[in-house]
């Protein structure tokens, strides 16, 4: 999805900087992506100077230490990162996209894998969305702090895909 919305917005798929965000579980980590006053340039704020037109993607962002929390209230809040050195990072033509497995553990799909089709399908299916989306949002905002959560425009569940839009999609990448 991530790869699409750098195509979609920028021109270019490869106009995305991904971060696995299990790789920064300790603060010393997380000092990696601002850099240090006299060591080498943050991974994330050098990245945003090259390329500021473009999506960063926080991938499963729960695992990260505390103080990356800290950054990126900076981050949504101003649209901007200090690094280690003092120097900004512009955030502002930057997507930043984040994702989680807050609350897939104890959330209740009707059944796994494909839906038969039908109307009584798509009515549970429309119920199930709505639910994910209460559900989520709400794992979300337990896990957050308020003014980063605050700061979030919008909670995407990702559920099953049924057979006709898994059969769409097929057909789309076979003719591209």
């Amino acid at each position: 999805m991530a790869k699409s919305l750098a195509h979609f917005f920028f021109g270019d798929e490869n106009r995305m900087a991904r971060f696995d965000m299990s790789e920064y579980a300790d603060p010393l980590a997380v000092n990696h992506l601002v850099g240090a006053a006299t060591g080498s340039e943050g991974t994330l704020t050098s990245r945003i100077r090259e390329q500021p037109f473009s999506v960063v993607l926080f991938d499963e962002f729960e695992k990260a230490d505390h103080s990356f929390f800290d950054l990126l209230l900076q981050t949504l809040g101003d649209g901007r990162m200090t690094d280690g050195r003092g120097r900004v990072a512009d955030f502002t033509n930057s997507i930043v996209v984040m994702t989680s497995n807050l609350g897939a553990a104890k959330f209740r799909r009707p059944r796994a894998g494909f839906d038969a089709g039908g109307e009584a399908v798509d009515q549970r299916v429309n119920n199930s969305d709505r639910a994910a989306q209460r559900h989520f949002t709400r794992a979300v905002q337990e896990f957050l702090r308020p003014e980063i959560f605050n700061r979030i425009d919008h909670i995407v569940p990702f559920l099953p895909l049924d057979r006709k839009t898994v059969a769409r999609i097929a057909e789309r990448e076979l003719k591209l």
